[in-house]
């Protein structure tokens, strides 16, 4: 009967382990990244492990731009903060709504899209994977993106390489 109650003494600590603290972000301290330069939209985690996942943040797209055509590897939940926003998925661009403060969609993985911000103000957006974060560039039609070629001062600069 001891054993019994060890035993369960031990289990209960196991599902019953102390909370974690919370953590609080005020929106005037949020931190922007720029993995895509100071050009491109910003990225600001809120939670989780962005190579693994679950992972969730906010993306900031500022007025007028667009994302280019992209996939992800996992499906996405967005929810538009701010800005309007739009999710135009590749056949799909004459059902694509506009989608004001409020609004969210979610993307399949491996779907061809392009993210846009209206013009007027910039677009947040809070973004949940279940999975690690990627983007993978490709073209209107689905296409890989082909490699530039070396512009030729580039080319002209490069040193000369032995065979």
């Amino acid at each position: 009967m001891k054993t019994l109650a060890f035993a369960a003494a031990v289990a209960s600590s196991l599902v019953y382990a102390a909370p974690k603290p919370q953590v609080q972000i005020p929106a005037d301290t949020v931190v922007w990244a720029e993995p895509f330069g100071p050009t491109g939209p910003k990225f600001s985690k809120v939670s989780g492990d962005e190579k693994k996942g679950p992972y969730s943040f906010f993306l900031k797209m500022a007025a007028g731009s667009e994302s280019g055509w992209h996939t992800h590897d996992c499906d996405y939940t967005a929810v538009v903060i701010s800005g309007t926003a739009h999710n135009i998925e590749q056949g799909g661009e004459a059902a694509a709504k506009p989608m004001p403060p409020g609004s969210s969609w979610t993307q399949p993985a491996k779907g061809n899209h392009l993210n846009k911000c209206d013009p007027g103000a910039d677009c947040v957006v809070y973004i949940h994977q279940a999975k690690g974060f990627s983007f993978t560039p490709k073209t209107a039609d689905g296409k890989a993106v082909p490699k530039e070629a070396p512009k030729k001062e580039e080319a002209a600069a490069a040193p000369a390489v032995k065979k």
